[in-house]
């Protein structure tokens, strides 16, 4: 529910919040979402029932990776053709070096890989190109930083636009967000067009 005002200025007709967290549904509702009470394996939905999904802070959370493909399939199944797919994922090469870093400098470790899933960027985007998708944006945030510049929000933008618009260092932000259009697809076969 954080991102509505973000999502609701980019004029989408319907916006729909899913969630397996009753709770969680009604601040959603509140906020301004269509709801649907599900588990992502198993949404009840018609296939390609949505030009756009966003997918973010989800698959940090599912910890088996035979449920993250199944989540990634079903949002496969309801994004119609020629769609995007916008996700974000914790860059597991970002964390594992702070975490060596803090190891050698003796600083605190970041915790957050010790109780969620952690993905290797390159292993997501070719999943997703198996899966039919055609990846058009890679787009790592918040790189690593002395703990000073994490408490000035400017300092964080200024140390991404130069470590990823610049430096184009993807594998060292701990976030990416992935921009993928799903290919046209007729009976199953994947159409390529070449240029």
């Amino acid at each position: 529910g954080s991102y509505f005002d973000i999502i609701k200025d980019l004029n989408f007709q319907k916006i729909f919040g899913l969630d397996i967290s009753s709770e969680r549904l009604s601040i959603a509702n509140q906020r301004g979402y269509m709801t649907i009470n599900s588990v992502g394996q198993k949404i009840p939905l018609k296939d390609k029932s949505f030009r756009t999904i966003i997918c973010i802070d989800v698959l940090v959370n599912i910890l088996k990776e035979s449920d993250q493909i199944e989540i990634l399939k079903e949002l496969e199944r309801i994004l119609d053709n020629d769609s995007h797919l916008i996700l974000s994922i914790p860059n597991k090469k970002a964390f594992d070096l702070t975490n060596t870093l803090n190891k050698i400098t003796k600083k605190r470790k970041r915790t957050l890989s010790d109780y969620n899933t952690m993905f290797e960027v390159d292993k997501m985007i070719e999943r997703l190109t198996r899966m039919n998708f055609q990846i058009e944006k890679v787009s790592p945030i918040l790189f690593i930083y002395p703990e000073r510049i994490a408490k000035i929000p400017l300092l964080i933008s200024i140390n991404d636009f130069i470590f990823g618009k610049i430096l184009h260092l993807k594998d060292y932000g701990y976030i990416t967000y992935i921009k993928a259009r799903k290919k046209w697809n007729a009976e199953g076969i994947s159409i390529m067009i070449q240029k």
